[in-house]
């Protein structure tokens, strides 16, 4: 049932008093009839006018209750719009919270599935032998990559292929293959710390000293051990 229909106490209310108004109503009518009747001998004073006089009271007493009744509605109406009002602000309010756990829950899974990429390549970063070459090639690919969608974990990056480049082993086994890509995913990781301006200028010059640093350490090292560090050496 439509929530304007008038439910059946309302007319049941109402067929109570309707009759008991109804009476009330003529019985005025009657009274106001009697009171001005006297005017209908007045030469003055026509019986339409006195009739006009008598339907216009009679009519209003008829129009008060359906006006209080319109008024009612409009009342109720008015009520239901304000509470709906109400109720869509505060879905909107939920939908609007939801979609915010929605966003946080993917950007912590996000990050989650990114700390383990980060942690494998560390990894095999760190596995030894000529055998694992491939591997560690392989990690340092996964760091640029992983640098590249996702700048906040530059600095643990950097600091793992720089470390790498330090304590890599200087033997004609580990050719400059390893090390040329290492430098080159260095420098790279370094420019995307730059680009995403998380960094201040300061931090980001000591990440370029430490580049720099680990790529000359190892230089020396080829050179201390008598291969030629400009070339890679022939298998």
């Amino acid at each position: 049932m439509n929530r304007f229909d008038l439910p059946w106490r309302f007319l049941t209310k109402w067929a109570f008093w309707l009759p008991i108004y109804s009476l009330a109503v003529a019985a005025i009518a009657v009274w106001v009839t009697g009171h001005l009747w006297p005017d209908l001998s007045d030469e003055k004073t026509t019986p339409t006018a006195v009739f006009r006089n008598v339907a216009l009271i009679v009519g209003a007493l008829v129009a008060l209750p359906f006006a209080y009744w319109r008024a009612q509605t409009a009342d109720k109406q008015v009520d239901v719009a304000t509470r709906q009002v109400i109720v869509a602000e505060r879905q909107a309010d939920v939908a609007s919270q939801q979609a915010d756990i929605a966003k946080r829950q993917f950007e912590a899974n996000r990050k989650e599935q990114a700390r383990g990429r980060l942690q494998r390549a560390l990894d095999m970063l760190n596995l030894p032998g000529i055998g694992n070459s491939p591997a560690r090639a392989n990690a340092l690919h996964e760091l640029r990559y992983l640098v590249r969608d996702d700048p906040d974990f530059g600095i643990e990056a950097i600091e793992a292929v720089t470390s790498f480049m330090v304590k890599m082993p200087v033997d004609e086994e580990h050719d400059l293959g390893e090390l040329t890509l290492a430098r080159m995913s260095a420098e790279y990781i370094a420019s995307k710390i730059e680009e995403s301006g998380k960094i201040e200028a300061e931090s980001c010059r000591r990440i370029r000293v430490d580049v720099d640093h680990a790529i000359q350490a190892v230089m020396d090292k080829f050179d201390a051990a008598g291969i030629d560090s400009r070339s890679p050496p022939a298998r």
